[in-house]
């Protein structure tokens, strides 16, 4: 599925991982990272079963489960 639940919730660690590592070693200019900084050459593969997956629209393009999310996070 392209964007939904799943990508929102790899987004969101991704940056929040980022934040937190830069603040440990003192860089105060990571703050402001937003994930579209990180997503413009971010890549990665994750493997979840979700047993009664959601989907937006008929052509199911988009993952809307929230549990996609939280197992992401």
């Amino acid at each position: 599925a392209e964007g939904g639940t799943h990508e929102a919730g790899f987004r969101n660690v991704l940056t929040r991982g980022l934040r937190a590592y830069a603040d440990l070693i003192g860089n105060k200019r990571a703050s402001v990272i937003t994930s579209e900084d990180v997503m413009i050459s971010a890549a990665g593969m994750l493997s979840v079963f979700i047993r009664e997956p959601e989907f937006v629209g008929q052509t199911k393009d988009r993952l809307a489960t929230i549990e996609a999310m939280r197992i992401v996070e």
